[in-house]
């Protein structure tokens, strides 16, 4: 918990802001990734879901949030025990296209415009 606290400041701090990051209750921040404009990605997961999003120092917008369902793998299987590490390129078409592993699963894309 202390842990995530931190990774909280530090991401406020980047913004020079205190105020609390409104994600969803009970979420774990699993990895981040800045981007353009002063943006970050990040990977979260809650309860059963794992989520990635955009917080831009003022408001966190989700992107992706799958829930696993059974009997499938459409779950991104983020895990505490396995930090997200990452990087992004903007195409020429102005998408934003963020890459990341978790050194675990496969590795992914994902157009986070």
């Amino acid at each position: 918990m202390a842990e995530q606290e931190g990774i909280l400041r530090f991401i406020r701090g980047l913004f020079k802001d205190t105020s609390p990051i409104d994600l969803p209750a009970n979420s774990v921040v699993i990895g981040t990734i800045a981007i353009t404009d002063n943006r970050i990605v990040l990977f979260i997961k809650y309860g059963l879901v794992s989520e990635v999003g955009i917080y831009d120092g003022n408001t966190y917008e989700p992107v992706l949030s799958l829930p696993p369902i059974s009997n499938t793998d459409s779950d991104l299987k983020f895990s505490e025990d396995h930090p997200i590490s990452g990087q992004f390129k903007e195409q020429a078409d102005g998408d934003l296209i963020v890459y990341w592993t978790d050194n675990v699963n496969p590795p992914r894309t994902l157009n986070v415009t």
